[in-house]
Formats: C-alpha cells, sequence, structure tokens
C-alpha cells in the first residue's frame, strides 16, 4: 500500500481509518490557523521591538504555496486577513 503524503503531512484515510495515500487538500479552516499563526507571530514581535517573524516576502511566497494545495484558496483575502483589513470569512472583523 502506498501512503503518499502531502508536503504539510497529511494523507486521506481510508473506509477501514487506515491511510490510503490519497492527498487532502488543505482547508479553508486550515488556511485561517496558517493566518493567525502569522498574525500573532507578526503582532508579539511588533510589541517586544522586533522586525516582523514572517516578511511580506515570506507571506507572499506561502500564498504560493497555499494555492498549490487548494486551487480554491483566495489570496487576496487571506492577505487582507492577514493585514487586518476584515475578518477570516473577509467580512468586516
Amino acid at each position: 500500500m502506498d501512503k503518499s503524503i502531502s508536503p504539510h503531512g497529511a494523507t486521506q484515510p481510508g473506509p477501514d481509518g487506515q491511510n490510503e495515500g490519497t492527498q487532502m487538500a488543505m482547508t479553508k479552516k486550515d488556511f485561517i490557523a496558517l493566518a493567525d499563526t502569522i498574525r500573532n507571530a507578526n503582532r508579539f514581535a511588533e510589541n517586544a521591538g522586533q522586525p516582523p517573524a514572517f516578511t511580506q516576502a515570506a507571506i507572499l511566497e506561502l500564498t504560493h504555496f497555499c494555492r498549490a494545495e487548494n486551487p480554491n484558496f483566495n489570496r487576496e483575502r487571506w492577505l487582507d486577513y492577514i493585514a487586518g483589513k476584515c475578518g477570516p470569512n473577509g467580512g468586516s472583523r
């Protein structure tokens, strides 16, 4: 049995609960969790008088990864959420 693992380590469980090896796409929930981690790390660094933990270049690079994981990834909404311009669903905060 092939147990392929996606770049983020998830595999699709089979009917018996065992991994079949098919990759699971990242979900909206995963993208929000990643964005929250970036936001929190950058806020912590800012409050400590440090440069951002995640530079804009690093965040933009992550958008390529996220798009590769799920073609429905909304790059602009994700970036706006990280910047604090909207809530996790794109609406007001």
